[in-house]
């Protein structure tokens, strides 16, 4: 199990590698953006309650 995720995780860094800053940047600013979104309702709803 653990060697099936050393081997995904090393995926995921070659294709990462592979990545144009400009793209990297545009990736981070959308996992940035979905978790605001994620947290700031997820807040609101607790100020509501």
């Amino acid at each position: 199990m653990l060697n099936l995720l050393i081997k995904l995780f090393g995926f995921f860094m070659s294709l990462w590698d592979g990545l144009s800053d400009q793209q990297k940047e545009k990736i981070i600013d959308a996992i940035v953006e979905s978790f605001t979104s994620l947290f700031r309702e997820y807040f609101q709803q607790r100020k509501d309650a």
